[in-house]
């Protein structure tokens, strides 16, 4: 015999009233169904930062270790890391960059499988995607852009952006 308390396939109009607890199933509730202005708090969404550093275009690039952000949030990652140029470099010179990260006042360390090298042949306006090795982040890590800029014997480049895209929960 079933349960004549259980309603399946129903369809509602109008106001409708739920005296206790609503629980939907996973994925259910989608962006579309939620009304503008809903003001849902920040501690149940996810905040997407995109974290630029530059330098200049018109000078060459130099070295430069630049703190970016400070993590806060419950459960964190680094989505991205992109580079590019203005200036295109000449001859053997390079720069390299780097996103390191410091997890419990610790000493940083690399995020990357390898650093982003500018040289040559890099193609001026045209975004790199670096190659993440760690995306994990935690509540007060520090991240930072290290860039090492290497003259030899040509010009260094100019114009460097990067990009760093970093999602977090709120605390």
């Amino acid at each position: 015999m079933s349960d004549p308390n259980i309603l399946t396939n129903t369809t509602l109009r109008g106001t409708t009233n739920i005296v206790g607890t609503f629980s939907a199933p996973a994925g259910s509730v989608t962006a579309a169904m939620i009304a503008a202005g809903a003001n849902i708090e920040t501690s149940k969404t996810v905040h997407r930062h995109v974290l630029n550093y530059s330098q200049a275009n018109g000078a060459s690039m130099a070295s430069a270790t630049v703190p970016i952000h400070i993590v806060r949030g419950t459960t964190d990652a680094i989505v991205s890391i992109e580079v590019a140029i203005m200036t295109a470099a000449v001859g053997n010179s390079t720069v390299t960059v780097d996103l390191h990260r410091s997890t419990a006042a610790g000493a940083f360390a690399t995020a990357l499988s390898s650093v982003i090298t500018i040289d040559v042949d890099t193609v001026v306006r045209t975004a790199e995607a670096g190659t993440l090795a760690a995306t994990t982040l935690a509540d007060g890590d520090v991240l930072a852009i290290v860039v090492i800029a290497t003259a030899g014997t040509g010009t260094l480049p100019q114009g460097l952006i990067v990009t760093v895209t970093v999602d977090e929960t709120a605390a």
